[in-house]
């Protein structure tokens, strides 16, 4: 084992307030490049969890995609800031900052078969608005 290895990330499912701190495309996977956005969320008094959540787009070039108005991305756009004028965003459409995210557990692998405890692992479900400043 090398030493640089990290454990998968375990939160309690729920919402949380996390930082976006970056948005890029995604190396290929099944011949398809996802649009990755990596969340922040406090854990404790100084420590915090990295979690990232996916989006399938189509992509124009690196840093401009598509995604159609039935798209999960572009649905997810408009909750965060009010009707799309277009189907094509860039890569920084989402704005660093703060978002209400939903954190969920995945329990099952691609087949559907169940996770042992160990393997389970947690990432955004669902990017559910940008939060309030306090």
């Amino acid at each position: 084992m090398t030493s640089d290895f990290t454990p998968l990330p375990q939160l309690a499912e729920g919402d949380y307030v996390a930082t976006l701190t970056q948005c890029f495309k995604a190396p290929p996977r099944f011949s398809r490049c996802n649009l990755n956005m990596d969340f922040d969320i406090p854990t404790g008094d100084f420590g915090s969890v990295r979690l990232r959540a996916y989006f399938q787009v189509k992509w124009i070039d690196d840093g401009t995609f598509k995604a159609g108005p039935k798209s999960r991305y572009f649905r997810t756009y408009q909750v965060c800031f009010g009707p799309a004028d277009s189907d094509i965003f860039s890569i920084d459409s989402f704005p660093l900052g703060k978002y209400l995210v939903e954190v969920v557990s995945v329990e099952r692998d691609a087949l559907g078969e169940g996770l042992d405890p160990v393997n389970q692992y947690s990432k955004v479900g669902a990017i559910k608005g940008v939060a309030q400043n306090d």
